[in-house]
């Protein structure tokens, strides 16, 4: 067995360990024979009991009392929660007693923001949730991230009693500048989408979920590219443009304006511990195997891609963590749909998608080992962390690569949290193997942690 395979089974079975527990003695669990609320002058009484996951009848686990408070604090419905239990008419017996104070509409400036996507800045964003007092969520905003920024709303709503449905629509514009290289110099590519969405889903099981969404999109990619940055000895000077003759062929073909329908299949394993270190998760695994497909005028193709993100308590407060991915596209998808590799968010050291060819890859797959710990402040959300990380990256069209071709580098980085925006961070990596711009390291600015 080669050695980066081993290495990497071995980095797989440590992750799949399971963490250490010390084990209580158990406690008789309460009766909740009444629930009192208080606040709840727009929201359903329902509303709150499906938040809050309790409902009179229920057992709960003394050890789990935090929980409701937790769940109903965490759908950013209300603006102040406050849960306590009183005895009740027997032994065993407890009343619940909830107090809200529900929020307004809400107008927010200038914050970070993290999802599973990555993470961004809302330059603006107005909130617009729980207005019908159902627990929906209408959010409007401008979204700022890497390499694009545009406008969107979204809506979502829990379906039935238990909510184990949902639904909602997304209606998007976006603006990504995208990078690819060619003649040893990079160039920026405009692509404009605009996204109507609706989705529905399924919580399978507390770890499990389903998710299927379908629309229409709009793509227009602009007919000319332009220099990035100066490259004085091949002639380019920053903003030069590189007009549609001159465009590399796997660019020409994604070039002009097409509308197409668009669908969607998320299935999506959540097993992350709630409380962490140095800001992630403690321990746990989240994943998602997601199958999409367009159908355009004048091409229809496609995808299927994997994401798994593995979290790991190592010692005293050291992190681990481990991040895989990989995704297959058909050979008719366009520039702007296909992979890149190199850069923040698959091989650091790398400049940003210099690893794939101008019009991308069909093929990719890309591991991220790395060690988090804090330096500055709570170790569960510290002001300032440092991490230690590995890359390897690699994509491909036609015949697949051998695993020692694969792209390599290592480096350290920060993490530092501050008003508003969150988290900010600069990593520094290290090319381990050949490289376009034979450079020595190369730093990468960032919002969050790169998993």
């Amino acid at each position: 067995m080669k050695k980066p395979t081993a290495m990497l089974l071995f980095v797989l079975a440590w992750f799949a360990m399971p963490a250490g527990v010390v084990r209580a003695e158990p406690v008789a669990p309460w009766v909740v024979e009444q629930i009192l609320i208080e606040g709840n002058t727009r929201t359903d009484r329902d509303v709150v009991l499906r938040i809050a996951g309790v409902s009179e009848g229920d057992t709960l686990d003394p050890a789990d009392a935090g929980i409701p408070a937790a769940r109903l604090e965490s759908s950013a419905l209300f603006h102040e929660t406050a849960v306590r239990f009183r005895k009740g008419t027997a032994r065993g017996f407890v009343v619940m007693e909830v107090t809200l104070v529900e929020r307004g509409v809400g107008f927010q400036i200038g914050a970070g923001v993290q999802d599973l996507g990555g993470w961004y800045l809302l330059p603006a964003e107005i909130n617009l949730d729980n207005r019908l007092g159902r627990g929906e969520k209408l959010r409007i905003r401008l979204r700022v991230g890497y390499r694009y920024g545009g406008a969107e709303l979204v809506f979502r709503e829990a379906i039935g009693e238990e909510a184990s449905w949902d639904w909602g629509v997304t209606l998007s514009g976006i603006v990504t500048d995208r990078v690819f290289y060619d003649r040893g110099v990079s160039f920026t590519h405009g692509v404009r989408r605009a996204t109507y969405e609706m989705q529905v889903g399924r919580a399978l099981s507390d770890r499990w979920r389903i998710e299927a969404g379908a629309g229409l999109q709009e793509v227009d990619a602009d007919s000319s590219a332009e220099a990035r940055e100066d490259a004085l000895l091949e002639g380019w000077e920053a903003g030069d443009p590189l007009v549609f003759d001159s465009l590399p062929e796997g660019i020409a073909r994604g070039v002009g304006r097409e509308a197409r329908g668009v669908f969607r299949v998320d299935l999506v394993l959540d097993g992350r511990s709630p409380s962490g270190l140095a800001g992630t998760p403690g321990n746990g695994v989240w994943g998602r195997v997601r199958a999409e497909a367009w159908a355009g005028e004048r091409r229809s193709y496609a995808a299927l891609s994997g994401d798994l993100r593995l979290y790991r308590h190592l010692v005293s407060s050291l992190m681990g963590g481990l991040h895989l991915r990989g995704g297959w596209i058909g050979d008719e998808a366009p520039f702007y749909d296909r992979y890149y590799t190199g850069g923040l968010y698959s091989a650091r050291g790398f400049e940003g998608q210099s690893l794939s060819p101008s019009g991308g890859d069909t093929k990719f797959w890309t591991a991220s080992l790395e060690v988090r710990a804090p330096l500055i402040g709570n170790g569960r959300s510290p002001r300032l962390s440092g991490i230690a990380f590995l890359d390897v990256a690699d994509g491909w069209t036609m015949d697949a690569p051998r695993l020692g071709d694969a792209h390599v580098s290592a480096g350290y980085g920060i993490r530092v949290r501050v008003p508003w925006i969150d988290i900010v961070g600069l990593d520094v990596g290290i090319p381990l193997t050949r490289n376009r711009a034979d450079e020595s390291f190369r730093a990468h600015a960032s919002l969050g942690w790169t998993f």
